[in-house]
């Protein structure tokens, strides 16, 4: 799931002095049904869900990898 790998990346990378980041792959796959980009139809909701992610990895601390 993406809160595992933003997990994974806050934690063992930074342990490693490694870069922690994160890559999206489909910002704007319209034909591939794999777009996260604001549409009329879902609006930000695909963003703010990343987003959401994000702060809940924060706020579980960035090693807590056991979910």
């Amino acid at each position: 799931s993406l809160l595992h790998v933003v997990k994974f990346s806050n934690c063992c990378l930074k342990q490693r002095n490694e870069d922690q980041v994160v890559v999206i792959n489909a910002w704007n796959e319209w034909g591939e049904g794999m777009a996260i980009e604001p549409s009329a139809q879902n609006g930000t909701n695909f963003l703010e869900a990343v987003r959401k992610v994000k702060g809940l990895a924060e706020q579980e601390g960035f090693c807590n990898t056991s979910q």
